[in-house]
């Protein structure tokens, strides 16, 4: 009976580290476009390639929605850790 708790302890643990893992990696393929699609939309408008206000105005509403986005990945990255830490610490004692 202990060996097979024992080995669902490990098998919780696996699928916990694969978790955590994965969210790792989507956060970081997600960052990845939108480090990009923020440098291009700066860069329209620091060199004033955008001339009318309405097309400003739709360049910078893209690039607060891309900003919103990064804050999230970064949350959802900081949240991973903060649990993963949390656990680690709790299966050590």
């Amino acid at each position: 009976m202990t060996t097979d708790l024992e080995k669902r302890i490990q098998e919780l643990e696996q699928e916990r580290t694969d978790q955590q893992e994965f969210i790792s990696m989507i956060a970081h393929q997600l960052k990845t476009p939108l480090a990009g699609t923020k440098w291009a939309l700066d860069e329209l408008l620091q060199e004033g390639a955008v001339t009318s206000d309405e097309m400003r105005a739709l360049v910078e509403g893209g690039f607060r929605s891309n900003e919103r986005m990064i804050k999230l990945i970064d949350e959802l990255s900081r949240a991973n850790k903060t649990h993963a830490w949390r656990l680690d610490r709790k299966s050590t004692r």
